[in-house]
């Protein structure tokens, strides 16, 4: 979570730089595939750079994926981004994408022209984007359904020793991969108490 709302989500080893100020919300991917949900803020606008290619957008949502670094792939899931020539944004964008178009260019040498746009339709959106963990909000659930949906992303799953416990009501939003970030969140803010074991993350309801 970045200081404005945005949400980054790295894949495996993805690494990325932040440099926020007044006017700007500036980083840099370094390595890797990353994806961005950016918070609607028409006076900032979000830029990520990687080589000598920047993306611009102000609310909207994409995926970079800097290959080999020498070629960064863009994918648009939602509104619309422009691809411009580094620095920015000082350059006027070489071209736009929208929602459901990808494009791939070289990030050393400057761009010069615009690179053929490709469309992407639902079900290759979906294989591009699958690595993405998804994040789950609940609002007073009870947490037998929010142990349903956390499981699938485990090796270590929770196990509710009773009913009761499973009958506790659950207010967050957390990412379906942090399994101890929930465990943490239980023990400080709901009556549950947890025993952690090589193999499974035991809840009970605190008497």
């Amino acid at each position: 979570m970045l200081p404005d709302g945005s949400v980054v989500e790295l894949k495996g080893d993805a690494r990325v730089a932040t440099e926020f100020s007044g006017k700007v919300r500036a980083l840099t991917l370094l390595r890797g595939t990353a994806y961005f949900e950016v918070a609607k803020d028409p006076e900032r606008p979000f830029v990520v750079q990687a080589g000598q290619v920047a993306v611009r957008a102000v609310g909207t949502a994409f995926a970079l994926e800097l290959s080999g670094g020498d070629e960064l792939s863009v994918l648009v899931t939602e509104g619309r981004v422009g691809v411009h020539p580094a620095p920015e944004p000082a350059s006027a964008a070489l071209l736009s994408l929208d929602a459901g178009k990808a494009v791939s260019v070289p990030v050393a040498g400057g761009l010069r022209e615009a690179p053929a746009v490709e469309p992407v339709d639902a079900e290759a959106m979906r294989r591009r984007t699958a690595w993405r963990v998804p994040r789950l909000e609940f609002s007073s659930a009870p947490l037998r359904d929010v142990v349903a949906q956390m499981n699938p992303h485990h090796l270590r799953p929770f196990v509710l020793a009773d009913e009761a416990v499973g009958r506790v009501r659950v207010s967050g939003v957390l990412s379906a991969d942090k399994a101890d970030t929930l465990a943490e969140m239980l023990e400080a803010e709901f009556p549950v108490s947890v025993e952690r074991y090589p193999d499974r993350i035991v809840l009970r309801r605190k008497r």
